[in-house]
């Protein structure tokens, strides 16, 4: 565990404690990225592809590791495109290229949009020939969901006969015991959508976040890396500073907003590793979530700090 020296300086102002969901509290490594790579598979067949290949989830892992791609779903639509040029294009993109490219075009879904309108008229009229988001956005979904849960999560009938729900792989990260003795405000800011979240929360326990401190993609409300969810809910609990725990790109952009924009507030971005290498050293990191609990447990049980 590494804590920044701005953690330390301000541990006293942190009474709000904010979690990202995958990779933070729920371990989605055989969930969102075998959806993804069967949904790819199978739009290839789809297509009539005869030679399309699933993604590894290595390309996947690397996509996730971009800015831009917090939702799966863009970053599934993102390597349909990287495959589809392949295909058409005269020049095409090699998969290190590609993502160079995509984040020199302003990075995400829009970045690939972007790249995609630079190209020859012929080429870029193929691509959206063949390309059919809503397909691609569907099949990931039936993966992830399977017919169980697809309609109560998506509201789309499942189609495809994808009898398994990729869901079920995922497996509980963080100690709800901890969760328990922290006195903080607990929030949730993550780019899961209301049902999807729901059913993780079942599983944590729906008693450990403040019901004004949850904020889901539903389409509409600002999403990662905005960070005007965070200082609402810093606002609405009156607090002093915030920790927001994640592990992608975009939860650390979202605090470098969060100090640019609201500095009256103190805000720290912690960075759980699992496995993966710390982004910088400018913010703090954790192997797993639970490093971080213990040690907030250890601090509040030495030196309480009253509520604000």
């Amino acid at each position: 565990m590494f804590l920044s020296n701005y953690f330390k300086d301000n541990l006293p102002k942190f009474d709000l404690l904010v979690f990202d969901v995958d990779g933070v509290l729920v371990d989605t490594s055989r969930s969102f990225p075998y959806a993804i790579s069967n949904a790819i598979k199978q739009y290839g067949k789809i297509m009539g592809y005869s030679d399309w290949r699933a993604p590894t989830y290595e390309m996947i892992s690397e996509f996730k590791s971009m800015s831009g791609f917090n939702n799966d779903w863009d970053l599934e639509e993102a390597l349909a495109i990287f495959y589809l040029q392949a295909r058409i294009l005269a020049n095409s993109l090699s998969f290190p290229e590609y993502l160079s490219t995509i984040d020199k075009f302003g990075g995400g879904l829009s970045g690939v949009h972007n790249w995609i309108s630079t190209l020859r008229i012929a080429e870029r009229k193929e691509i959206h020939e063949v390309f059919q988001p809503d397909l691609i956005r569907h099949l990931a979904m039936e993966h992830y969901a399977g017919e169980k849960y697809c309609e109560s999560f998506y509201g789309i009938c499942p189609r495809f006969g994808v009898k398994t729900c990729a869901l079920e792989n995922e497996t509980i990260l963080v100690d709800v015991k901890l969760l328990h003795q922290l006195p903080m405000t607990k929030g949730i800011y993550t780019g899961r959508n209301e049902k999807e979240f729901e059913f993780v929360s079942q599983r944590l326990g729906n008693q450990f976040w403040h019901p004004e401190c949850v904020v889901c993609d539903n389409g509409k409300s600002s999403v990662k890396p905005d960070p005007l969810p965070l200082y609402s809910m810093a606002k609405t609990g009156g607090s002093n500073g915030l920790i927001y725990i994640g592990d992608s790109r975009d939860d650390r952009i979202t605090i470098e907003r969060f100090r640019k924009e609201y500095p009256e507030i103190s805000a720290e971005f912690v960075q759980v590793l699992n496995g993966a290498m710390p982004f910088d050293h400018e913010f703090s990191y954790v192997e797993e979530v639970n490093g971080l609990l213990n040690f907030l447990v250890k601090r509040f049980a030495e030196n309480p700090v009253p509520s604000s």
